[in-house]
């Protein structure tokens, strides 16, 4: 089966999601946050971004009926099957959730039924990173299988996209311009709330774990290609050299190299020493932030297309 420009999106928006639900769950632990403010931005983001996917991997198949399939005919061996189980469930997950969301300040059993749904839409997310990851691995070419590093780098590029999304919304990001007296009603609900709970010091914080994250990146990617290298598998070297020397060596090495890893590590490096109230530091933390959710669609574009060369 040949993966076309469909699933590209597919992998990238189901990755950002799962990478997103998890980070922001998980900061909303360590900060304190009662209110779920960032996982309810992370939820509320996120359920587009997967249902979304669906329609891109459906578009891929060229029959809605494949994918039927996946959801009736269940299979534990298939990846595809698992992971459209997977979206299923964190999708059922997520809309409870909404609309637990809404009736909690009425009604106390809410809360409860939040915090357990909270843990599941947690576990789920890491399980639809793992889908992400882990399906090119399985899929029998030579240049996703001759390591087990390729699907390290796409939960680590998951998470580094995850925590983008939140410095993003941290550094000032808005949906329309700032007028405060004509605010944006999409604005004030989705981001505001968030908003709050990622002050300066919260922000800057993220984007030096950021740094390590996209560090850890190029590390895994490193190993990835050098696995490769070595690999005995027919095509192998073949792909390799493909992805980094032919035409598709452009976006391997301004799109991944420059834009998904050098870029962000040039731009965030000098804002972790200064003041990010500043509004030039902000807009370079944002900037570096918009190139690593960028590098991500990227990295998957390059390794899907080499991967079939």
């Amino acid at each position: 089966m040949t993966w076309s420009i469909p699933i590209w999106f597919d992998l990238w928006l189901i990755g950002m999601a799962g990478g997103l639900s998890t980070v922001a769950f998980f900061l909303g632990i360590l900060n304190g946050d009662k209110d779920k403010s960032l996982f309810k931005f992370a939820t509320y983001l996120g359920f587009p971004m997967v249902m979304l996917s669906v329609l891109f991997l459906i578009s891929d198949l060229g029959n809605p009926l494949r994918f039927w399939h996946f959801i009736t005919r269940f299979n534990v061996d298939s990846p595809m099957s698992l992971g459209t189980w997977f979206i299923i469930s964190w999708s059922a997950v997520s809309v409870l959730m909404i609309f637990a969301w809404q009736i909690e300040k009425r009604r106390n059993r809410a809360i409860k039924a939040v915090n357990a749904l909270g843990w599941i839409s947690f576990v789920l997310s890491f399980l639809l990173m793992a889908y992400g990851a882990v399906t090119p691995a399985v899929s029998g070419r030579p240049l996703w299988t001759s390591t087990f590093l390729l699907p390290a780098l796409l939960v680590i590029s998951d998470i580094s996209m995850g925590l983008a999304i939140l410095i993003m919304v941290g550094a000032g990001f808005r949906l329309g311009k700032n007028n405060p007296e004509k605010p944006n009603k999409l604005d004030e609900w989705l981001l505001s709330p968030a908003r709050a709970m990622l002050p300066a010091a919260t922000t800057q914080k993220l984007a030096a774990a950021n740094v390590y994250v996209i560090i850890l990146s190029a590390v895994a990617l490193a190993g990835q290609l050098l696995g490769v290298f070595l690999s005995n598998l027919p095509h192998a070297k073949d792909q390799l050299s493909g992805m980094t020397m032919s035409w598709l060596g452009i976006a391997f090495w301004l799109g991944i190299i420059g834009l998904a890893l050098g870029l962000p590590l040039f731009l965030y490096f000098p804002s972790l020493k200064k003041d990010i109230n500043e509004t030039r530091v902000r807009k370079t933390v944002l900037i570096a932030s918009i190139c690593v959710v960028a590098g991500g669609f990227v990295l998957r574009a390059v390794i899907i297309t080499a991967g079939q060369l």
